[in-house]
């Protein structure tokens, strides 16, 4: 989540290039982070990086996270 974090700081600083290290350095890690953080890094990752956040196959991938979170996660709303 670290490298997440950084990804972050660099896209708020308007540094997209190394805001997209970061994330995709953290999407690579992403199997050591608990469920909600893998929805944050696996939702940045599609959506900056690579720019597939309006593919069918990106929403796919990303309903499929979500679904296997806990019914009292407060962001699962935002993903209906």
């Amino acid at each position: 989540m670290a490298h997440y974090d950084v990804g972050d700081d660099y896209f708020s600083l308007n540094q997209l290039g190394r805001a997209s290290q970061y994330y995709t350095m953290a999407f690579e890690l992403r199997q050591h982070a608990n469920d909600r953080s893998k929805l944050l890094i696996t939702g940045n990752y599609y959506s900056t990086v690579t720019g597939e956040h309006v593919t069918r196959e990106a929403r796919q991938r990303t309903s499929a996270l979500a679904k296997s979170m806990p019914p009292w996660d407060n962001m699962k709303p935002l993903l209906k």
